[in-house]
């Protein structure tokens, strides 16, 4: 899907934007609709707002519909990714996966498969839905098994937490890297069973 995507986009089209996404993005969104998303967004300039949604149905199983939710916006800033999760579980939506993106060239662009007993429309509905999910929840009591520090640099860190799989584990965690001043440059989730593993890459905010 990525050379099928790097050929259909223009000649001008920064290739470094492809390269910074998360592999897994192109195994789990169709091609086609990666492609126009990213197309759209990066000839918009004025994406300010994290209203911005396309939601990709994944099947259904045992009642429970799952989806692919994206979150685009042209600026990051402090907590954002925590009200991005705020607005899925606001909306009644468990988060299954994440992949996490942020670049100079692209801005924020965050995907989610979540988990919901809502039909697509009425979950898009509701997603954007004028003065809706623009608040942080209260953050609910979390623990996490562990927390290792995968990888760390002068311009940056990479941890993991693992744990069982606790609703608003994601916003905890991005809330917990929030308040000890931690920018997140990207993330991903995983869950299977009744686990959840969560990677962080971020830099501290220059205080």
């Amino acid at each position: 899907n990525y050379l099928r995507i790097l050929g259909d986009l223009p000649e001008n089209f920064p290739k470094t934007i492809l390269e910074n996404l998360d592999p897994q993005i192109f195994l789990e969104i169709p091609h086609r609709k990666l492609q126009l998303d990213l197309l759209r967004i990066w000839q918009s300039k004025s994406i300010e707002s994290e209203k911005v949604f396309l939601v990709s149905a994944k099947g259904r199983k045992q009642g429970r519909f799952h989806y692919w939710i994206r979150f685009a916006r042209r600026h990051d800033e402090p907590g954002l990714l925590a009200s991005f999760v705020s607005q899925l579980y606001d909306v009644g939506c468990s988060v299954q996966h994440a992949l996490v993106h942020t670049s100079d060239s692209l801005g924020v662009y965050d995907w989610f498969l979540v988990e919901s007993s809502r039909r697509q429309d009425l979950l898009l509905k509701l997603l954007t839905r004028e003065g809706g999910g623009s608040s942080l929840m209260t953050p609910r009591s979390v623990k996490f098994q562990s927390i290792e520090v995968i990888s760390e640099s002068r311009e940056e860190l990479v941890i993991s937490l693992k744990g069982r799989d606790q609703k608003g584990m994601l916003y905890s965690a991005a809330r917990l890297l929030f308040n000890l001043g931690a920018n997140i440059l990207s993330a991903r989730v995983h869950t299977w069973v009744v686990r959840s593993r969560i990677f962080f890459r971020f830099v501290l905010r220059r205080t």
